[in-house]
């Protein structure tokens, strides 16, 4: 039986949206321990996301490029 992940797709963006709207009426000192680990958890993952995109783009532009030049 497998474990429940946190299913990749879904941006910590929204998560971090959806858990600030639920922490709005708790504690100010836990609401911002979490915005602190919702911004941390969000570098990582843009930063993975901006390579990815970057690699797929380069890819592309030399799939491209090499179809122009080698009829």
């Amino acid at each position: 039986m497998r474990s429940a992940q946190f299913p990749f797709f879904i941006s910590p963006l929204l998560f971090f949206i959806i858990g600030t709207l639920a922490l709005l009426a708790m504690s100010q000192r836990l609401i911002m321990v979490y915005l602190l680990w919702s911004m941390l958890l969000e570098v990582p993952y843009l930063i993975i996301v901006v390579n990815l995109s970057a690699i797929l783009a380069c890819w592309n532009f030399k799939l491209i490029y090499a179809h122009i030049l080698i009829p």
